[in-house]
């Protein structure tokens, strides 16, 4: 059974405070869109004769929100979706007008994903988020999974390393933070806010304030 990121809090800040190298191994997840071709297959896993699922805007409300965890029920039961979340303030020019300022990420929590706030403080109810989910297509690999490890992380950022990325300075790359990706528990916050640049080689995954990844 998954575990739930609010409910590690207190060994796994221990973490990411405490350490870098501990942070460099075992640090967050992410997933990855380069939007510059078709939605494609997640790495890990692969699945044949998948799909692109769906967008759509989604609320937190009393029913289905927890302190710092939102259900994504519009969802299918499947952890093998790829999610990616952007808070919105009016989605088509609809005004749900609930700040939500804190680091985002998304889990599966044993039967359906949900976004969560990376420093465990709580989702306001109507704060909206703006929500894709994928799922394989057989032989495109422009959506997958990066992990930060000590091979492709220097100080506050990771390196992506990807055919479809490298030496192309105008892909655009959208990224989520990813608790247990597929089901499988990386564990590890990151309550941090990230960005993407390029390297002039590469692209990179970096924490906007600085602290090591």
């Amino acid at each position: 059974m998954s575990q739930h990121p609010q409910g590690l809090r207190a060994s796994t800040q221990a973490l990411v405070t405490r350490s870098v190298i501990l942070i460099v191994t075992c640090a967050a997840t992410l997933v990855l869109l380069p939007a510059h071709v078709a939605m494609a297959a997640p790495r890990v896993p692969t699945r044949p004769h998948s799909v692109a699922l769906d967008r759509f805007v989604h609320t937190a409300t009393a029913a289905n929100t927890t302190a710092n965890t939102t259900s994504l029920d519009e969802l299918p039961h499947d952890q093998n979706l790829v999610i990616n979340v952007t808070p919105t303030w009016n989605t088509n020019d609809t005004c749900g007008c609930v700040f939500d300022s804190a680091p985002l990420g998304v889990w599966w929590n044993g039967s359906t994903w949900a976004i969560f706030h990376e420093d465990s403080t709580p989702i306001g109810l109507g704060a909206t988020f703006n929500v894709s989910a994928e799922i394989a297509r057989d032989g495109l690999h422009d959506l997958f999974f990066h992990v930060a490890t000590s091979a492709n992380s220097v100080g506050n950022y990771t390196i992506l390393d990807d055919p479809a990325l490298n030496g192309n300075p105008n892909a655009i790359v959208i990224v989520t933070q990813n608790w247990n990706p597929a089901g499988v528990c990386a564990c590890r916050y990151n309550p941090r806010y990230i960005g993407v640049w390029y390297t002039g080689s590469h692209w990179a995954i970096f924490n906007e304030d600085a602290t090591p990844m």
